[in-house]
């Protein structure tokens, strides 16, 4: 399952058709170069801090990516795809909200 499962749903759900290919290309690149990178840094990081630390130092990177991930990363569920683009494309903008409250009759 890996990283993968959601590298390739979420750019096609977050983006709009005219770009779509491009940010998917881009997401699977950067991908590659962290895997690339890790490669590298394990053996590295085992030497110089051991597995627990090593073990440490991954779950803090993907809890940064986590929180990246709450934070920014729009929710899509329950909308089309086409209702996605859309939105992104700022075909589709939020009525706009009352300055002032409205009275109850």
């Amino acid at each position: 399952m890996g990283t993968q499962s959601t590298a390739v749903p979420n750019p096609n759900e977050l983006f709009p058709t005219s770009i779509r290919a491009s940010t998917v290309g881009m997401v699977v690149a950067f991908s590659k170069i962290g895997a690339a990178v890790g490669t590298y840094l394990v053996p590295l990081s085992l030497v110089h801090i051991g597995v627990s630390g090593t073990m440490y130092a991954g779950a803090a990177v993907t809890a940064v990516g986590f929180l990246a991930c709450v934070a920014w990363a729009e929710e899509t569920r329950g909308r089309t795809l086409d209702e996605a683009a859309a939105d992104a494309e700022g075909e589709n903008t939020p009525p706009a909200v009352p300055s002032t409250p409205l009275s109850r009759t």
